[in-house]
């Protein structure tokens, strides 16, 4: 899984280990894998990788919704605008 200097083995941050990805290493893909600005390019393609690899598996036959997800989003008694300490 890893090299002799602790570094992931991985193609674009898809592992040989299903289910296991890295995200915002340097030169995950390109220079700019490792910064703030480069980072989507990686991370939309994971995240199609993942959708990919799902479809078609036992996750796809179900959908949450937003409020199984996130129940929280919903709840504006939990939201605050105080900052102060």
């Amino acid at each position: 899984m890893f090299d002799g200097k602790g570094y992931p083995g991985h193609d674009r941050g898809i592992t040989g280990i299903k289910g296991l990805y890295f995200l915002g290493l340097p030169w995950l893909y390109t220079w700019g894998s490792a910064r703030f600005s480069g980072i989507a390019r990686d991370a939309n393609y994971l995240a199609e990788e993942i959708w990919t690899n799902l479809r078609g598996s036992s996750f796809a036959l179900y959908s949450p919704t937003i409020e199984e997800i996130c129940p929280w989003l919903l709840n504006t008694s939990l939201v605050t605008t105080d900052l102060s300490i």
